[in-house]
């Protein structure tokens, strides 16, 4: 690969996973560069209501990863593609199907939102090994364009979209005092437009960054919340059957997925120091966010 230096203001960036939480952000932000932006969805009608009309805006209707022909049909004319894909029973399959394609179509850059390995043993962590896998593909693919890899932590912003706590108290399997690694889906998105936005192609080359804003114990979180909410919110520490018996019903992903949300402990959480050198600001701190975000814990 050969270095590429382009400018975005020529470019055409395409998005999969744009009306996601994460992907909202990404889109936002893109388009208030004045960066033209390609948004790949099944609904249009939910993109074109998350949306306001911005002339940079393009969107365009397709199915499930099955059937790659739509997708293959809108690529050409882009340079670089943010790459979400949520289904993780075939995500190593869907992403390097949708790289290959991409490439193909002349994309320079994907910039992959990947997950943190959390230092676990090979294969301990579904989660993780699934993405993992997915990069493996992508990395392998001949006569590719860059590949950068996103590596975050728990999203902070799972606090209130899956694990919205009760009137007065919240649960996890983790004992009071044990460390949690917490990433806010505003640093994740910064962090992907800076790259993507970069004129310079081979500086982040085929980097890999792992995202962590902010660990917390859960009796960190529990003051942090009750702050936030403006009532007390205590923390009730569960068994990990019954933390998963409650995510089951609430994440629709296989059985090894919901086993690690279950049962996984981290071993060196800690924050991620280079989040700074690629915004140039402080990552967001849980207080900051859920101030921000307080509406989704008030009931």
């Amino acid at each position: 690969m050969s270095s590429t230096t382009t400018s975005t203001q020529q470019e055409r960036i395409f998005v999969l996973g744009g009306t996601g939480t994460v992907g909202q952000i990404v889109t936002r932000s893109l388009l208030s560069k004045k960066v033209p932006v390609t948004l790949y969805v099944r609904s249009p009608a939910k993109a074109a209501a998350l949306f306001s009309s911005d002339p940079n805006l393009n969107i365009v209707q397709g199915g499930d990863y099955t059937d790659l022909a739509l997708l293959s049909s809108a690529l050409p004319g882009h340079t670089r593609l943010f790459l979400l894909v949520t289904d993780l029973a075939h995500l190593p399959l869907y992403k390097e199907n949708i790289a290959k394609q991409a490439y193909a179509a002349g994309i320079k850059q994907i910039v992959d939102l990947s997950c943190s390995f959390f230092n676990a043993a090979w294969r301990e962590n579904y989660i993780s090994y699934q993405h993992e896998l997915a990069e493996r593909a992508i990395l392998s693919i001949p006569n590719r364009g860059y590949a950068v890899s996103l590596r975050p932590t728990y999203f902070m912003s799972n606090m209130i979209v899956h694990y919205r706590p009760g009137h007065d108290s919240f649960s996890d399997f983790l004992a009071p005092d044990s460390p949690r690694s917490w990433v806010s889906p505003n640093d994740i998105a910064d962090v992907a437009v800076a790259i993507l936005t970069d004129p310079d192609m081979e500086k982040h080359a085929d980097g890999a960054y792992e995202l962590t804003s902010d660990v917390a114990t859960p009796a960190r979180l529990m003051e942090i919340l009750s702050h936030a909410s403006g009532r007390p919110i205590a923390y009730k520490q569960i068994t990990s059957l019954e933390r998963y018996n409650a995510l089951k019903d609430n994440i629709p992903w296989p059985f090894q997925g919901i086993f690690a949300l279950a049962t996984q402990v981290e071993t060196n959480a800690k924050v991620t120091t280079g989040i700074s050198i690629l915004l140039g600001r402080e990552p967001e701190s849980l207080e900051a966010y859920f101030a921000a975000n307080k509406q989704g814990l008030i009931e």
